[in-house]
């Protein structure tokens, strides 16, 4: 009994926002995340009945999209910090960015 072809996909996103307060300070934050995994298996085609160990042989790959948003009721300026990978089987492939989004029509 030959097998063609055996694969698995996730995909998820999860999306919040909430509010936190310290002093007199309202702090919104939106956080957010996306992932995508694949599992393919790399035997086949393969004989199920004479090769089951070939069931087990599988190439993994994936993306990762994150970000966290924080802001401050009446301050006209968001900070983020984002985390990315394009291949989240290597721990290397992450990249970081860290910014300050200004609003300057609201400073006018």
């Amino acid at each position: 009994s030959s097998l063609n072809e055996l694969k698995g996909s996730l995909r998820a996103s999860v999306f919040d926002e909430f509010e936190v307060k310290i002093g007199n300070y309202d702090l919104n934050v939106m956080p957010s995340i996306a992932l995508s995994l694949d599992a393919i298996n790399s035997a086949t085609p393969f004989d199920v009945f004479d090769t089951p160990s070939q069931l087990l042989e599988f190439d993994f790959s994936g993306t990762f999209d994150s970000e966290v948003i924080v802001g401050v009721d009446g301050i006209p300026a968001n900070a983020y910090l984002r985390a990315k990978s394009d291949d989240i089987t290597s721990i290397s492939s992450i990249e970081f960015e860290l910014g300050l989004d200004i609003d300057l029509d609201s400073i006018k």
